[in-house]
């Protein structure tokens, strides 16, 4: 309807013999135009359906959370690799066994020489008795002194475990005069957990054992040589400000190692105590 009115009012305008008010063709456009708005103006407003608003659909909280957490750990793993990156990756942990074959020299940073002097008595029971029952040895009335110079020559598991070759001298009295000459390498164990308040080790020594006369305590079991295999236990104390200075208890051992020296059952032991410095 709207463009056959715009028609009529051109067509009534332009039958005129001179335009309203002076006015040109142009401008009679122009005056259609406005009148075309102010129409519309006053024209009751068309109710227009405004298009269907289509909703949002939600996300389940899981697939939110799941999202979130695949984010983070992106995130953090992609840190995780620039900073090694950036950095480095982190040295490992030294190994506790690492080197610990390895041989450490005495003599540099502890003493490496030793003195000892020790007194005892001796006994006729048989080796496993003395080390399983110390206090139900009996006195056979041979008694035992003795001097020893030793040299530790080194140690291995960062300082645990040590070896010593000693030479000792014993002279045996009482109930039997004679000397005895021995040499034993010795493995000492000094890792103990107690150190800080009282230094710690134990001993294990083994090698030949010569003798001028044949001890009556093994010629009673049989015995009939000089030279038998010795084998000493030996524990020592020092205090932690005085290292140096240990006071040891020995259980000394001659036998033919199982009849390989001599007569099975041949033996002599003797239980001392001693004072040894090392320096």
């Amino acid at each position: 309807m709207e463009p056959l009115r715009d028609s009529a009012i051109m067509d009534n305008l332009t039958r005129q013999k001179s335009p309203p008010l002076g006015l040109s063709p142009r401008c009679l456009t122009l005056e259609i135009i406005i009148l075309r708005s102010i129409t519309a103006v006053n024209r009751a407003p068309s109710t227009v359906a405004a298009p269907p608003t289509r909703d949002r659909p939600t996300r389940p909280p899981q697939c939110v959370a799941w999202r979130a957490w695949r984010l983070t750990l992106i995130v953090s793993s992609g840190l995780t690799a620039s900073s090694a990156w950036a950095g480095g990756s982190p040295p490992p942990e030294p190994s506790t066994t690492a080197g610990w074959w390895r041989w450490e020299a005495s003599g540099i940073s502890r003493p490496a020489n030793s003195i000892a002097a020790f007194g005892g008595f001796g006994t006729d029971k048989h080796f496993s008795g003395i080390a399983t029952r110390p206090w139900n040895a009996p006195d056979s009335g041979d008694r035992l002194v003795g001097l020893a110079l030793a040299r530790e020559l080194g140690r291995v598991g960062h300082g645990a475990l040590g070896f010593e070759l000693e030479g000792s001298y014993g002279y045996h009295f009482e109930r039997q005069r004679y000397h005895e000459f021995a040499v034993a390498l010795i493995g000492r164990w000094h890792d103990f957990p107690w150190n800080e308040w009282l230094v710690t080790s134990f001993g294990l020594g083994i090698g030949p054992s010569f003798t001028t006369r044949v001890p009556r305590l093994e010629a009673d079991h049989g015995g009939d040589t000089n030279v038998l295999n010795q084998a000493n236990l030996e524990i020592t104390f020092a205090l932690p400000n005085r290292p140096e200075r240990e006071l040891f208890l020995r259980l000394e051992h001659r036998s033919g190692i199982l009849g390989l020296l001599g007569p099975a059952g041949a033996e002599s032991n003797f239980a001392v105590v001693g004072y040894r410095y090392r320096f």
